[in-house]
């Protein structure tokens, strides 16, 4: 899936921090890095993802498992 084109998909959206995933949901981008340790697939955004807290940087982009990316 490294250097993919994807759009995220967020499936359990209870599982990330409040205004995350609704942030991150509809992003598109392209994997990056894969972590074999926790499964994870880091995902650079086309844009920066709204923010979802004060103080935070604007995210360019995040690491996701598998089941919230889809390919486009």
């Amino acid at each position: 899936m490294l250097n993919k084109r994807v759009k995220t998909d967020i499936v359990n959206p209870e599982h990330f921090s409040v205004g995350c995933a609704e942030s991150l949901d509809n992003k598109t981008g392209t994997v990056t890095e894969y972590s074999e340790n926790q499964d994870k697939y880091l995902v650079k955004f086309d844009t920066p993802a709204r923010k979802w807290w004060t103080n935070q940087l604007p995210c360019t982009c995040f690491w996701f498992d598998k089941k919230n990316l889809r390919e486009v």
